[in-house]
């Protein structure tokens, strides 16, 4: 008897000490495992427990600095749970402990409404977060998952800082100015997410080797944005099932031997680090603060034919060799064509209206440019910096408001055979050393050569009639000069 009556009472000391599983916050009651608000529970919960909140509007900024769950009483009723902040200048909730998960709340307000801060193995699942100046931010650690979350209206919708291995899955983030935003991490996943009515969607910077699948970009008016200092912050792995209102995005990376046409209906096209892909007959309409077709270090591609409108650079090529650009139509872009450290590249027969520039070469060299239109050019039509032994050969250049063609700090260029009119100087020669200017036309500008601190340069054979207020001016000295028709 005396040892039954022992083993019963060691067994209620025993259940005396348990901690209950579920905590309630309720609200406006408090009772046994049951608070007034999320801040007492969270204190009062041990680790690994669950805290369900009852229906109702709370004011809070919360601190979650142990493995709990968060969720509302029951999943059934909906967003019944709101939660605005106290602080407005704070974040609502900030978690600093991992195995956290949120699910299923209603964040109102705030400077962020769900941080997490150098955590790992946290789940944010389905909560609606609006109104925030950020909605949901993760700053270092890793490995966390947000799952089928709403954000809307915010300045930075989802924003990864430092932090990888993630995985972002079927979250909505809308009517903001920034979508998603990846800086300095790397290797994160992001699938079926859908972008919508921002004015920049998918920003990856300084954040390499990142996999997207069946992401969705629905009225943005910068898609996608690609930044790095080195080529690793350019490998993507981005495939066609992400698209931008409906058409895919070719994201290429070490391929070889492709065409992308107009039956592609491509959205984006980028091709990094390939050799040998042809782009032809593809229409991109664009809102700006974009390429329209990148080239990054890539040899042989051929781009003819396309039509490319509203972009902030319509063809760049960063690093590559041996491209065929020809026949494309540019429009209303901050930059027709642009080369940057590209060489033995030839650009024959584009046309380039409306644009800010039209053609701009710096560094590399060996191209060939030839057969050329430009009309309306803002500032300058060609533009060579830094770069030697490009041939200009046979381009035309109507209304280019500053500079019809520019050579600055280049040396060992040859143009011949170039039609410059309607420019503020036809051709300017600044610090430009030993190029070859003959049998060009330069007329009605207001100067047709114009040179400054130049030297060793030929002159010769040139067409310099009708020009307003000189065909040829500046510091003439030390360069070759003859046979000018003035």
């Amino acid at each position: 008897m005396k040892v039954g009556l022992l083993v019963v009472l060691t067994l209620l000391l025993l259940l005396a000490g348990l901690q209950p599983d579920v905590y309630y916050v309720t609200r406006l009651e408090r009772g046994k495992f049951a608070y007034p608000t999320l801040a007492e529970a969270i204190a009062a919960a041990e680790p690994g427990s669950t805290i369900k909140v009852k229906p109702g509007v709370y004011r809070e900024n919360l601190v979650i600095d142990k493995p709990v769950r968060i969720e509302p009483f029951s999943a059934e009723e909906g967003f019944n749970v709101t939660i605005y902040p106290r602080d407005p200048s704070q974040p609502v909730f900030k978690v600093v402990a991992d195995e956290v998960r949120i699910a299923g709340l209603a964040i109102e307000g705030g400077e962020v409404g769900l941080e997490l801060a150098g955590v790992r193995g946290c789940q944010i699942v389905g909560n609606r977060v609006q109104g925030a100046k950020a909605g949901i931010v993760l700053r270092g650690g890793g490995g966390n998952q947000l799952k089928e979350n709403t954000v809307i209206g915010a300045d930075r919708g989802i924003a990864l800082e430092g932090t990888s291995g993630n995985r972002l899955i079927a979250n909505a983030v809308r009517e903001g100015k920034l979508g998603v935003v990846l800086t300095g991490g790397e290797m994160n996943l992001l699938q079926g997410n859908l972008i919508s009515q921002a004015q920049v969607g998918l920003i990856l910077d300084r954040s390499p080797a990142n996999e997207l699948e069946g992401n969705a970009l629905e009225e943005v008016e910068e898609p996608l944005r690609i930044a790095g200092a080195q080529l690793d912050d350019w490998l993507q792995k981005i495939s066609p099932t992400n698209t931008i209102d409906g058409r895919p995005i070719y994201y290429l990376v070490d391929q070889e031997g492709l065409t992308i046409d107009a039956k592609s209906r491509p959205g984006y096209v980028a091709l990094i680090r390939c050799r040998k892909i042809t782009v032809a007959g593809v229409s991109l309409s664009l809102s700006g603060g974009q390429f329209g077709i990148l080239v990054l270090e890539t040899e042989g591609a051929t781009l003819r034919g396309n039509r490319i409108s509203g972009a902030e650079v319509g063809i760049e090529l960063r690093r590559s060799r041996g491209a065929l650009v020809e026949g494309n139509l540019i429009t209303d872009a901050g930059v027709g064509l642009e080369l940057e450290g590209s060489s033995a590249n030839m650009l024959i027969r584009n046309r380039i209206r409306r644009a800010g520039r039209g053609i701009v070469i710096s560094s590399g060299g060996g191209n060939l440019l030839e057969g050329n239109e430009l009309e309306e050019i803002a500032e300058r039509g060609i533009a060579l910096k830094g770069t030697a032994s490009n041939q200009l050969k046979g381009n035309v250049l109507n209304s280019s408001g500053e500079y019809g063609i520019l050579i600055e700090l280049a040396t060992g260029n040859l143009l011949e055979g170039n039609t410059v009119q309607g420019s503020w100087v036809g051709l300017l020669l600044r610090e430009a050393q030993d190029n070859t200017i003959r049998r060009n036309e330069l007329r009605e500008n207001n100067f047709g050569i114009y040179l400054v601190r130049s030297r060793g340069n030929l002159i010769s054979g040139n067409e310099l009639a009708g020009n307003r207020r000189a065909g040829l001016a500046g510091s003439l000295e030390g360069n070759k000069i003859t046979d000018n028709e003035d």
